[in-house]
């Protein structure tokens, strides 16, 4: 398992490096970015991220229905 978490983490790095050097965002948009990926590793529960198939996704598009805002407790 820490070896999928491995890979994952340097996917992210390579991911989040691209936004900020090719696409020029800004990092409180990058921080969002990375956010979100968090989540969705929490919904993997740190599985391998290359694995990603369209039932993968229809899944965790169910899990994100079921969070609620922090701020404002209404569904996401």
């Amino acid at each position: 398992m820490l070896k999928h978490a491995k890979n994952n983490t340097r996917i992210k790095r390579k991911y989040l490096v691209w936004l900020k050097e090719a696409k020029g965002f800004s990092e409180s948009s990058i921080d969002k970015a990375a956010a979100s990926i968090s989540t969705y590793e929490t919904f993997l529960k740190i599985g391998d991220f290359r694995s990603l198939h369209p039932e993968r996704a229809r899944s965790f598009k169910r899990f994100l229905t079921g969070l609620k805002n922090r701020n404002t407790g209404s569904k996401l």
